[in-house]
């Protein structure tokens, strides 16, 4: 099963990327967060701030969820 992975603010700009498709087996490494995942793969990210959002919720775990969709997301700033 794939999942879309949206990549926002300056992660999507350090990663030249706003969005892909992967498949779910390549997120679940036993043993990682999803963070460090996302770090393995792009180590980049691991200089960077950023939450994981799953669904629209904040969360660093996946579950057995259909229609999977998952945001990196940079600290906002807002006013």
């Amino acid at each position: 099963m794939e999942c879309e992975i949206k990549y926002f603010g300056l992660i999507g700009e350090k990663l030249e990327i706003s969005s892909e498709r992967i498949n779910i087996n390549d997120l679940t490494v036993d043993g990682l967060k999803l963070k460090e995942v996302f770090i393995k793969r792009y180590p980049i990210l691991k200089d960077m701030t950023f939450q994981i959002a799953i669904n629209g919720k904040i969360k660093d775990e996946l579950t057995e969820e259909q229609n999977i969709s998952i945001a990196l997301l940079p600290p906002f700033a807002g006013g």
